[in-house]
């Protein structure tokens, strides 16, 4: 940022920090980083509020992110994502516990995209799972019973 005193680098416009931004990526990510090593609960004070303001793009984010993790392609735009949860009115419903709702493949097949995909419990999505993929079964009574 061209300006060292905090009040005014507020004062600069939005767009000029982004295009000053833009145009010099590396410099943004090494200060952004010495930020957050510098001021580590700062940071997880205004994630925390990032993610209460904003809960269906956190959501959104994280389950990309996993998906990712798992090797599976996420095609979802955040319109789609959201258009999905809210028409089928489960989204306060949401998580991994019994009772509770996630987003599923058909069939545990293809990657998560329109058409593909639907909302279930976590129970029907877990025996779903069993069902196409007994090894999955196999691999949780191997654990369990030693």
């Amino acid at each position: 940022m061209p300006y060292k005193d905090p009040e005014k680098a507020r004062a600069y416009p939005r767009t000029k920090r982004r295009e000053y931004y833009a145009a010099n990526p590396a410099k943004h990510l090494a200060a952004f980083k010495a930020y957050c090593n510098a001021n580590p609960e700062k940071r997880r004070i205004i994630e925390k509020a990032w993610r209460t303001a904003n809960p269906e793009k956190y959501a959104y984010q994280r389950q990309k992110y996993h998906a990712k993790l798992r090797g599976m392609p996420f095609m979802l735009t955040f319109q789609e994502w959201c258009a999905i949860w809210h028409d089928s009115g489960k989204f306060a419903e949401r998580g991994c516990r019994k009772g509770q709702y996630v987003m599923a493949r058909f069939c545990d097949k293809g990657g998560y995209e329109s058409g593909n995909v639907r909302i279930i419990t976590c129970g029907e999505n877990t025996s779903e799972g069993h069902k196409f993929n007994p090894q999955r079964m196999r691999g949780i009574h191997k654990s369990s019973h030693g």
